[in-house]
């Protein structure tokens, strides 16, 4: 069997054979990345849905329970982004969201998907004769009735610390329609709330 001809001369197939194993060999190559392409892991970061480090804090008082509220911005080389609010609580609250602060979400979330809140919190000054303060923490609907994915009670000392509340979307929610918040009113106190982050994890793996 002959495959090509040079000066009317035919040459035999082994000719070619060193061709055909370069083209084996890169045809192989190709397949071997392809495979570990698709065997590659997700390593997708989660989806930050909110940040005071890009809309600050929204600050609420009952003006009927709290007329004024004291409140100031301080730099704080311990938090990133080195800045907080402190808020001065000068009595307990005839509820403890009569003093609050909030971040709403800038995009939608999926029912199922797993919300993760963080937030760092420290006690600047209690109540005489106490050394630890009293927040909650929540993430919720943003509007009426409030309903909670999750609640936490936290007490709080004079050392700075990150608190982590996690939840999962009973329903679907657009931009600005869900929230993590902050209750400061439950006892007379000085509060430096720091910056807080919301993730979207997405929902739960199979």
């Amino acid at each position: 069997m002959t495959v090509a001809v040079i000066d009317n001369r035919a040459l035999p197939l082994w000719w070619l054979l060193p061709l055909w194993v370069v083209i084996c060999l890169n045809i192989w190559s190709l397949g071997k990345g392809a495979q570990a392409v698709v065997d590659m892991p997700e390593t997708a970061a989660p989806d930050v849905i909110a940040s005071t480090q890009t809309v600050p804090w929204t600050f609420f008082h009952n003006v009927f329970d709290f007329p004024l509220v004291e409140r100031e911005e301080i730099v704080v080389p311990a938090v990133p982004g080195h800045r907080a609010l402190r808020v001065k609580v000068p009595k307990a609250g005839h509820d403890p969201w009569n003093v609050l602060v909030h971040t709403n979400t800038a995009k939608p979330i999926q029912r199922g998907d797993r919300i993760e809140g963080r937030v760092w919190l420290r006690l600047d000054r209690a109540t005489q004769g106490q050394d630890t303060g009293r927040a909650t923490l929540k993430l919720q609907n943003a509007r009426s009735p409030y309903t909670s994915m999750q609640v936490l009670h936290l007490i709080l000392t004079p050392q700075w610390q990150e608190f982590t509340v996690t939840g999962i979307a009973p329903h679907d929610f657009k931009a600005g329609e869900a929230n993590l918040v902050v209750y400061l009113a439950g006892q007379a106190q000085t509060v430096d709330v720091g910056p807080a982050t919301l993730y979207n994890r997405g929902l739960p793996q199979p």
